[in-house]
């Protein structure tokens, strides 16, 4: 009968009602890369209503970051090399806010194979970015301090070691032990011991330029890296760093002080991860026996004495 809706009509009434209801957040845009179509979806994950979009570049919605890669893969698409691409993006919102989206674009041809319109659709990554990020800082630092623990203290002198290879030996690398801490924990209990390490890291990263790295690599044992110390530069930080922990640990009962060690990555004693830690313990373990209360450099006389020191206990 004259009035009925054809099978075409039908079809594109469903599909227009698929695309307005979908879940995930869908877009078309013309070849200048104009929005002309968008879901529901893609305006709640964009924060914005639809008159902010229509008529609106897709570029103005991407991160700046992201812009020159977006550029690429749509000359791809308009060209012909690709059908389709997929990448990981960042988009924004309004208020300047930043999401994470997994984005895929594909270019309709029309009858003579030419470039007529791109559809994209999206998948918002942001809690899964989040997730992931909360996953990795977990693992690479302290519950209790939030400085890096060992894995992750480790992973940044891993770093810096393989640069001294390519651009030459500095810095130095710090380890400080809390003196009298078990004695402290002992009378305080956990939770003054908790208390008293929480204090002595704002104390120590207090003192310490925003480059250093700072770490909390055992119970009451922190370790410092200065990637751009001179030797002189060290003493200064480690002799700070004492003083530090003394002003901290002045009216506690017992008393708590540090004793540091102190490595320094020069040619004559070389450049590997692994001498750096047992030097700078060497030190530390020197320090503790000419008092406590004090940094020590490694050298071959530290060495020798702190081995003999750690021997007879």
């Amino acid at each position: 009968m004259y009035g009925l809706p054809t099978e075409t009509d039908a079809a594109a009434g469903r599909y227009r009602l698929a695309f307005e209801h979908a879940v995930l957040p869908a877009w078309f845009c013309n070849t200048e890369l104009l929005l002309t179509e968008v879901n529901e979806a893609l305006c709640e994950m964009l924060g914005r209503p639809r008159e902010e979009l229509i008529g609106r570049p897709l570029a103005e919605f991407t991160h700046p970051d992201e812009r020159t890669a977006d550029e690429r893969e749509i000359a791809l698409l308009l060209s012909g090399e690709r059908a389709a691409c997929a990448r990981e993006k960042q988009m924004l919102r309004p208020d300047g806010g930043k999401l994470w989206a997994l984005v895929v674009m594909s270019v309709v041809q029309d009858e003579e194979g030419r470039p007529s319109y791109l559809v994209g659709q999206a998948t918002d990554l942001t809690e899964h970015r989040l997730r992931e990020k909360r996953l990795r800082h977990l693992a690479d630092h302290d519950p209790l301090t939030g400085l890096l623990n060992r894995r992750g203290f480790g992973r940044d002198l891993r770093r810096h070691v393989s640069r001294l290879s390519r651009y030459g030996a500095k810095g130095a690398l710090l380890m400080i032990d809390l003196d009298n801490f078990k004695g402290y924990n002992d009378a305080n209990g956990h939770v003054g011991g908790d208390e008293l390490l929480r204090a002595a890291a704002v104390a120590l990263t207090a003192r310490l330029r925003a480059g250093d790295v700072l770490g909390r690599i055992g119970g009451d044992e922190f370790a410092v890296l200065l990637p751009e110390a001179t030797p002189e530069q060290a003493e200064v930080v480690g002799a700070a760093l004492v003083q530090s922990v003394r002003e901290l640990g002045r009216g506690r009962e017992p008393a708590v002080t540090a004793s540091i060690g102190i490595f320094c990555f020069d040619q004559h004693h070389g450049l590997s991860e692994h001498n750096a830690m047992v030097g700078a313990d060497l030190a530390m373990y020197a320090a503790k026996h000419a008092g406590r209360d004090r940094h020590a450099p490694f050298t071959l006389w530290t060495s020798a004495s702190a081995s003999r020191s750690m021997s007879e206990h």
